[in-house]
């Protein structure tokens, strides 16, 4: 066993066996995060085998204004290290097992409604309408439509998460066939369906780039550079902002696509597998609210009561 192997040292090792094993870019940078802050937890740099349990409590004890969640992702990122600490003979002993895992708060799904997505849709291409002095009110069309008309549908009609969609490549998009093959967790691929409409929008915006190949991002820069997580937040916001909806995020769109999937007819294991969960646990969530939106339609909508027979 090398106990002399300072935590900053098994670090380096740890990420070098990381991209060995491909994992993906957004895993390597959350575990690169939760290093960095369990590094400078610490005023020294310790030899990884004299860290205890105790220590590792400590730091997320200290971690103030973070969610549960994001503790929970420190603790799987610790429990990583330390997986590949004892594979190596690095440490004796697996302390994050010892450490109890945080649980994370469940949040409240509020999906877009009918006239949210309206409201989108309509700020899509064109700026909101304004008015100049001595000038009648106008509009001006926006940089990238195309390219921002394709991400709002895909995400729309598909459910996939922010970093699938950053993923993907022009190869990826099927539109002929109306599929799109994405990388999800655990870099498990599936094949999802894109309705016609999708795949009309998508296909006028690659038009628009002749010369991409296919192994060029789908989603991408005007310089044909992909979009990272934080350009894809950063984009729907602005959207957001110009519809007058506030909380415009891709993970809103995997909820609201979950939901309408439910709500006009979809099944419970075709959902399942569209969203690559790997149980029916979220995809239960959803399931209860489609069914309590039906029941609150339903109430609204009741012939016999509306008659009052």
């Amino acid at each position: 066993m090398n106990i002399s192997l300072t935590l900053s040292q098994a670090i380096d090792g740890y990420l070098m066996h990381a991209a060995a094993r491909h994992l993906s870019e957004d895993t390597i940078r959350d575990y690169s995060n939760t290093f960095r802050k369990f590094t400078s937890f610490f005023k020294t740099d310790p030899p990884l085998a004299s860290i205890d349990h105790l220590q590792v409590e400590s730091f997320l004890s200290q971690q103030d204004g973070v969610s549960n969640k994001t503790l929970l992702n420190y603790h799987i990122g610790l429990s990583a290290l330390w997986t590949w600490a004892v594979k190596e003979r690095i440490v004796s002993e697996h302390i994050l097992r010892q450490v109890t895992r945080p649980k994370p708060e469940k949040m409240e799904i509020i999906p877009f409604t009918d006239l949210d997505i309206r409201a989108m849709a309509s700020v899509l291409t064109r700026s909101r309408a304004y008015s100049r002095p001595g000038k009648r009110e106008s509009q001006h069309t926006l940089r990238h439509p195309e390219r921002n008309l394709a991400m709002f549908y895909l995400l729309l009609d598909t459910g996939i998460r922010n970093g699938e969609l950053c993923n993907m490549t022009i190869r990826d998009c099927d539109v002929k066939n109306l599929r799109i093959t994405v990388f999800g967790k655990g870099s498990k691929e599936r094949t999802i369906p894109i309705s016609h409409r999708t795949a009309q929008v998508v296909w006028r915006y690659l038009s628009k780039r002749p010369d991409a190949r296919l192994d060029a991002p789908l989603i991408a820069t005007e310089h044909n550079r992909p979009l990272d997580r934080h350009n894809v937040d950063h984009i729907l916001a602005r959207i957001g902002e110009r519809a007058g909806v506030p909380n415009c995020h891709p993970h809103r769109f995997r909820h609201t696509f979950a939901i309408l999937y439910l709500r006009n007819g979809g099944d419970p294991f075709t959902l399942q597998r569209i969203l690559g969960h790997s149980t029916l646990t979220m995809v239960n969530r959803y399931l209860s609210i489609a069914q309590a939106d039906l029941a609150t339609a339903h109430r609204r909508a009741s012939p016999v009561d509306n008659l009052r027979l």
